[in-house]
């Protein structure tokens, strides 16, 4: 059957789903969708928009889920990959071990497909976890979270799963939700699982590493807090977690890295001490100046891995946070964002990274709304056409990104390059 062939199949047997939920004629659901009753089912299996809202009304579901059913399978434009660029009959081992790689090289989309490979052919539900956390990482790479997170979610609905994996994929899917910037869905994941560990206390290397980013997750949502908070109290007692979780995960990162040697582990701990550093100067307990100071410090170090450059991108994040809080000057707080967003730019289109051009745009665009011209008038933002990709693929990724995105979309002056 062809794909429009088996999409009218669902269609209809959505239809006849929803006329014995409501106890409705064919004739009473046409009338409730603003359809003729013999029009339906269009030949190609895809409906309007209009169609597909008010169908999803009648049902009671959500929009994305009747898509989702009625589309079938994977619909995120992923290309399979070619038995062409695999070598002869390849097992679980070799796909996974392509797939690693090719998340080390950048190739998030090759490693989405290799993934998918992979849990084609494993043998046992451990190991269709693995590939299913492997894909999760392809979709962190691509700024794609939610789709990260349904994949994280099967994997852990899976039976029968060895225990370290499990843990894994809920440290993960803490660490996808803090990427969409859910917070309160991060930091229940996270704390759910550092709960665990104290129940049972981690033995292996991936249980290690999975508590090190729980705590991270903790420290680093309370962090991102410290934004939100109008009261002073819940400022300070943000502050206080993050302070707290950052510090005990930077010791196990540290930890990690002396005994394995790899330097992934050394690019994350520098990132926990840019974020306590940010908590510090909400407390009271360095100001801005010193802290700004000693983040530059951890900014210039040498980077020889991915996780480096990333923490050299989030620690200009955490810097331009502390200017736009607590350094009141205005030519002051320009001068040090000029810099650090630059630097943060930089990085983000080394590394392909989403989340860090989400908090560069919001950096901007927020430094951009405190900015007087030479008149007292505030000066025209203007985006060329890289930026406003740039923009507009953020949108799709970031909710919370979404009605500034917009509001910079509508103002900016657009140049052709």
């Amino acid at each position: 059957m062809t794909c429009s062939g088996e999409r009218r199949v669902r269609l209809g047997e959505v239809i006849e789903m929803a006329q014995r939920y409501r106890g409705w004629s064919r004739r009473e659901l046409a009338r409730s969708i603003g359809r003729d009753p013999t029009k339906l089912i269009p030949s190609t299996g895809l409906p309007r928009l209009d169609f597909l809202v008010e169908l999803a009304g009648a049902l009671d579901w959500e929009v994305d889920d009747l898509v989702s059913h009625l589309w079938g399978g994977e619909r995120d434009q992923i290309k399979p990959i070619s038995d062409q660029e695999l070598p002869p009959n390849p097992d679980f081992q070799t796909l996974d071990r392509l797939a690693r790689e090719a998340h080390l090289a950048g190739e998030f989309e090759r490693m989405i497909a290799l993934a998918r490979a992979a849990r084609s052919r494993a043998q046992t539900p451990t190991e269709s976890a693995l590939s299913l956390n492997r894909e999760s990482g392809g979709w962190d790479g691509l700024g794609r979270f939610r789709s990260g997170i349904r994949t994280l979610r099967s994997g852990l609905r899976l039976p029968n799963v060895d225990g370290d994996v499990r843990r894994m994929m809920q440290s993960n899917l803490a660490g996808a939700h803090y990427g969409l910037w859910s917070l309160v869905e991060a930091r229940g994941t996270a704390i759910d699982l550092i709960d665990t560990f104290r129940r049972k206390p981690a033995e292996c290397l991936r249980d290690h590493r999975s508590l090190a980013f729980s705590h991270l997750h903790v420290g680093q949502c309370a962090r991102r807090r410290l934004g939100d908070m109008i009261d002073q109290q819940d400022h300070s007692a943000n502050a206080r977690v993050a302070v707290d979780h950052l510090l005990i995960a930077k010791s196990h990162f540290d930890q990690l890295h002396q005994e394995y040697g790899d330097q992934r582990h050394e690019g994350i701990s520098r990132t926990c001490s840019a974020g306590i550093l940010e908590a510090e100067v909400a407390l009271g307990h360095r100001t801005a100046e010193r802290a700004i100071d000693e983040i530059h410090m951890l900014i210039d170090l040498p980077c020889q891995t991915a996780d480096e450059l990333e923490a050299r991108g989030w620690c200009c994040i955490y810097a331009c946070n502390i200017a736009l809080r607590s350094i009141h000057r205005e030519s002051d707080v320009h001068r040090h964002m000029a810099i650090l967003t630059d630097k943060a730019q930089a990085v983000a289109e080394s590394l392909n990274h989403w989340p860090l051009r989400e908090r560069v745009f919001t950096m901007e665009h927020m430094r951009w709304e405190t900015s007087d011209g030479p008149m007292g008038v505030r000066p025209p933002k203007v985006l060329d056409q890289e930026e406003f990709k740039t923009v507009a693929g953020t949108l799709c990724r970031f909710p919370c990104f979404r009605e500034r995105g917009l509001t910079i979309l509508r103002s900016a002056h657009l140049i052709e390059s």
